[in-house]
């Protein structure tokens, strides 16, 4: 039996604190789930401004490993202001 593919997370700009903890513990639930992580993580990324593959960064090479601790790294600014 095939899997049902995952829907788009469409309006990533109603992401907010609440919805974020969501993703992200799905996420830290479900690393071996490819899809998941790249959906979620595409969508937080999106609201949090930050470049592509910064939340997989933050689970597998910083070892952040709690949705708190991530949400805390995704709302940091770090934009570089010229």
């Amino acid at each position: 039996m095939a899997e049902v593919p995952l829907k788009p997370i469409d309006d990533w700009q109603a992401i907010n604190d609440e919805i974020s903890i969501t993703l992200l513990e799905e996420m830290l639930l479900n690393l071996d789930n490819d899809e998941l992580l790249e959906r979620n993580g595409e969508a937080l990324e999106k609201r949090y401004r930050k470049p592509t593959g910064t939340v997989l960064d933050y689970i597998f090479h910083e070892a952040i490993l709690t949705s708190k601790g991530l949400l805390t790294e995704l709302k940091k600014d770090t934009v570089i202001y010229l």
